[in-house]
């Protein structure tokens, strides 16, 4: 590929210097790839495996930043191998050539581990024919990199490292759930598709319009993902499916951002970083915002599988409080799988509601569905005045509002709110804090950026 509009700046100029690897670090990495792989061969010999290892990802595609080089190893097993011994085969392997080695999940288990101190992820998958003869969700992956390395010459390679540097710089890079940003995949084909660095921020700038791309031929059916981005080995498959809505107005703000002042915030930004109370608190004042978050510690070290219920419970808890009259302003998410631990984040208006509301009930005219209204609140104890009818032919009573802040609210609701199983057994022991002054030195930095709204870019 030659680029059109990749001329870069002298600032994407010394980034790309800095983020592209020498070739000292080449030659080291591709000796550690060929031993690496050697040493799986020998072990799937020794064990009579039929298949063989590859090392896969921005290595094998030439698109790795320097100083992360982790290694993407596959197994491309024989396709005689039933589904239910790819698991098995995996643990006969990795064992063998990787230092702690561990099971980890994504759509199928996987292992992690390292080989002389990089990081690995050791995959098992088929080898097919082709893309469209998957049996396995990663099987495609092999065609991914013939692909890429088709279309990308070395000038293109270098407009994907500063896409990726400048993605996870701004915080969109990284299909984990807890992100749900760009893949290194996806922004490779973005690269292709839209021919540059600056390609990419220019439909990233126009708010990712059109929010449906396709290099070739598009059978994808999804209608409900915030952006389609057809697989061009795979086109049923929308490879752009784990990209969230609020990562990719990210990513579009950031995009308009960088290109209204460019800096070198936007590709290697200030790491978080906590806020005295009183700077947060006059903020929220001058604002007329309000925060509050939980801190939950899941029941399950699967915190990769169940976060996405923890997400859900936020927008539902979300969605409530605007029903009760806060106004959401800002809902951030976060993982802590070390710990396990999931905090989530809602800036709502600073409203402070009335004393007292009138509740409406039916119309009068309607006698049965009346009188129960006035049974239930004829001595409701809220109840600061007797059942009337109102002028528009309802009866009507006015109540105490006992919950009149956003947080007294959630207090008071949360236990009886529809979460889901493992958001429920954590609340058992979780953390409501309603100042940010409350939360502790593990999580500080996020709350700061969260009740600043502070873009990694201007911290």
């Amino acid at each position: 590929m030659t680029a059109a509009g990749s001329a870069l700046t002298p600032l994407e100029q010394g980034i790309l210097a800095r983020i592209t690897p020498t070739t000292a670090e080449e030659a080291t990495v591709a000796r550690d790839v060929g031993d690496l792989v050697a040493a799986v061969h020998t072990v799937l010999s020794e064990s009579a495996l039929p298949g063989r290892a590859t090392v896969q990802g921005s290595i094998a595609k030439g698109t790795w930043l320097a100083g992360g080089a982790d290694l993407d190893l596959f197994l491309l097993l024989d396709p005689s191998l039933p589904l239910e011994r790819l698991e098995a085969a995996a643990q006969k392997v990795g064992p063998k050539v990787l230092q702690d080695c561990q099971k980890r999940y994504a759509q199928h288990p996987y292992l992690v581990g390292s080989f002389r101190g990089r990081a690995v992820d050791l995959v098992p998958a088929y080898a097919v024919a082709s893309a469209s003869a998957k049996m396995s969700a990663v099987d495609r992956t092999p065609f991914h990199t013939d692909w890429v390395r088709s279309r990308l010459d070395a000038a293109g390679r270098g407009q994907v490292r500063l896409a990726k540097k400048w993605l996870k710089g701004v915080g969109a890079y990284g299909a984990q759930t807890a992100i749900g940003g760009f893949s290194g995949y996806l922004v490779e084909v973005l690269v292709a598709r839209f021919g540059s660095f600056h390609g990419l921020l220019e439909w990233l700038a126009a708010d990712a319009r059109p929010r449906r791309v396709a290099l070739g031929p598009d059978q994808v059916k999804d209608d409900v993902s915030p952006l389609v981005v057809v697989d061009p080995v795979d086109p049923a498959r929308n490879c752009s499916a784990a990209v969230a809505a609020p990562t990719l107005e990210l990513a579009c703000d950031a995009a308009r951002a960088y290109r209204a002042a460019p800096t070198e915030r936007f590709f290697f930004p200030n790491p978080p970083r906590p806020e005295p109370a009183a700077v947060l608190a006059k903020h929220q004042e001058n604002a007329g915002e309000s925060w509050q978050a939980l801190l939950l510690r899941p029941r399950t070290d699967r915190l990769d599988i169940v976060f996405p219920q923890f997400q859900k419970a936020a927008r539902f808890i979300a969605a409530h409080l605007e029903s009760e009259g806060f106004p959401l302003i800002r809902l951030r998410t976060h993982a802590d799988e070390d710990a396990p631990a999931v905090l989530l984040e809602w800036v709502t208006k600073a409203v402070t509601l009335p004393e007292r509301r009138v509740h409406a009930g039916p119309p009068a005219s309607v006698p049965a569905n009346a009188d129960r209204f006035r049974a239930k609140y004829g001595s409701h104890p809220d109840a600061l005045g007797p059942v009337r009818t109102g002028a528009d032919g309802r009866v009507e009573v006015e109540l105490r509002v006992a919950h009149r802040t956003a947080a007294d609210r959630l207090a008071a609701d949360l236990a009886g709110l529809a979460l889901g199983r493992h958001v429920t057994d954590a609340l058992v022991d979780a953390k409501h804090w309603t100042a940010p002054a409350q939360a502790d030195a593990r999580w500080a930095p996020a709350v700061a950026d969260t009740v600043l709204d502070r873009p990694p870019w201007s911290r």
